[in-house]
């Protein structure tokens, strides 16, 4: 392997894992109080994220690796994930972070794959081991799905008078100053079957339209945005098209419903911590994508993320009712994405 391979291939793993990290917890700033407390409109907490996002993106200018260079192809790919990031926003709402991004990483891993071998032509080194891998991959995403489908149940009884999310309250004497407002909150999830159903619906198509996204970046061209470190001048692009996409949808939206309510005071910090630990991730699966493997092997790896947005769920939010389930999947999910990076691949000539 050349040392240039070599390199590619370090720089991938090093995405793969920043990935997991940040997108395990975007999802987090959407459980924070005064989102839950205001009701926030989805397409005004997606504004939020992408300044953060944009922000974020503008800051990676000052990187000497970095060269200023535009490529429609970030354009097109923040047409395909900016509507999917706005139905993450109503999924987490009705069925939780750890059901919510375990359904939709296992759509967006599907359809990473897809597009790598589909498209592509991503071949791979043992195809019988590969696919045994996808399907351990899956069948752990899917696990960890029904694994965390009890929190749907558990949060649908109604709270009672004095608690919150059914979490009951110290009592205090009546001349007793108010506690404060936790920061993070374990809302109560959709009582609706429908509803919960709707949310795995959005959840389905929100994975859809990121995964596709991812096979934009491939499409880019070659010098700089997927010439090693180079490849990051494809997340300043990315930031800024998912900036100015994003108040196209605000914008639609306004036309057809009215300006929403912006809650700016209490919601902009967290919406745009999310958007910022999002990019982190981005950055992360862009480095991922680069190697020639990169979109059939990389882009499913890293939704691994949801193992991490499940901790949260099982040790923050209380959103897991059968933990040893959920652990026993995302084991099997491990064991999926380390065969799949083995197999799934094409081996690349030495020298």
């Amino acid at each position: 392997m050349s040392s240039a391979m070599a390199e590619e291939d370090l720089l991938a793993g090093v995405g793969v894992g920043l990935a997991i990290l940040a997108w395990g917890c975007y999802t987090v700033p959407m459980k924070a109080a005064a989102v839950a407390r205001a009701s926030l409109d989805p397409v005004v907490y997606q504004l939020y994220m992408a300044v953060g996002i944009c922000a974020s993106s503008l800051l990676l200018l000052l990187c000497p690796a970095v060269t200023p260079a535009w490529t429609s192809w970030a354009l097109v790919a923040a047409c395909f994930w900016v509507p999917a990031s706005i139905l993450t926003v109503p999924v987490v709402r009705y069925v939780g972070i750890a059901v919510g991004q375990g359904t939709w990483s296992g759509a967006n891993a599907l359809v990473s794959f897809a597009w790598g071998h589909l498209y592509f032509r991503a071949g791979m080194q043992a195809p019988l081991l590969g696919t045994l891998g996808m399907a351990l991959l899956l069948g752990g995403i899917v696990g960890i799905s029904f694994a965390a489908a009890g929190c749907a149940g558990r949060a649908s009884a109604p709270p009672s008078a004095d608690t919150e999310g059914g979490l009951r309250e110290p009592m205090l004497p009546p001349d007793a100053p108010a506690l404060p407002s936790p920061p993070l909150r374990s809302a109560p999830l959709a009582s609706s079957p429908s509803h919960r159903a709707l949310g795995v619906v959005l959840a389905l198509l929100a994975g859809t339209g990121a995964g596709t996204s991812h096979a934009a970046f491939c499409m880019a061209p070659q010098t700089p945005f997927r010439d090693g470190v180079h490849a990051l001048s494809f997340v300043v692009d990315y930031g800024i098209a998912v900036l100015a996409i994003s108040s196209v949808f605000l914008a639609g939206r306004a036309c057809l419903h009215g300006l929403p309510h912006f809650h700016a005071a209490t919601c902009f910090f967290p919406a745009a911590l999310s958007g910022v630990l999002w990019n982190a991730g981005f950055l992360g699966i862009t480095l991922a994508l680069i190697p020639e493997w990169g979109l059939s092997v990389g882009g499913p790896a890293t939704q691994s993320c949801l193992f991490v947005s499940g901790l949260w769920g099982v040790f923050v939010f209380r959103e897991v009712r059968y933990p040893k389930v959920f652990f026993a999947a995302a084991f099997v999910l491990v064991l999926g994405v380390f065969m799949l990076s083995i197999f799934g691949r094409t081996p690349q000539p030495l020298g």
